[in-house]
């Protein structure tokens, strides 16, 4: 959140600003790389605890759960339609998403609204409501917590580049 916030308010211009941003840049995509690496290694880490059939059923989990972003079934149900227990669900999703089953489905959720604005075409309120949030300041606050700006500064944001 701290490089964006110095990316977009750098008061550099001309080739020292170029430099400024490109080294943010080279920085951000450090970090994303570092974030990658390291969960890739303790997801296969922790997937070896769980037996192939679990796995699947945890995978199927994961597709229903972000099927339908306006009524996502409860961790019980969810459980009942892929043949596990919720404790084996919860703890396997856990271990094989590095996120507890709804923390997943929010970020998924936000990450796919992200897209959405980036995209264009679409105000901040169909986004939320194309996702499946009825309240928009309960959106803006969730992106707001994600990724450090509200969602209409974030499309301004995007306008910029």
């Amino acid at each position: 959140m701290a490089l964006l916030s110095q990316i977009i308010q750098n008061n550099y211009s001309g080739a020292v600003q170029k430099l400024f941003l490109e080294s943010r840049a080279l920085e951000l995509m450090a970090w994303q790389l570092d974030e990658c690496l390291h969960a890739s290694s303790a997801r296969s880490k922790n997937n070896s605890c769980l037996k192939k059939a679990d796995v699947e059923c945890i995978k199927a989990a994961r597709e229903l759960l972000v099927k339908d972003f306006e009524n996502p079934p409860s961790v019980a149900m969810l459980a009942k339609l892929v043949g596990v227990n919720e404790k084996k669900l919860k703890t396997g999703f856990k271990q094989m998403f590095g996120q507890p089953v709804f923390e997943y489905f929010r970020d998924y959720r936000l990450e796919h609204a992200r897209e959405l604005l980036v995209s264009g075409g679409m105000t901040v309120s169909e986004v939320a409501y194309q996702i499946g949030y009825q309240n928009l300041s309960h959106f803006s606050r969730a992106f707001r917590e994600r990724y450090g700006l509200n969602p209409k500064e974030y499309g301004r944001l995007r306008g910029m580049a």
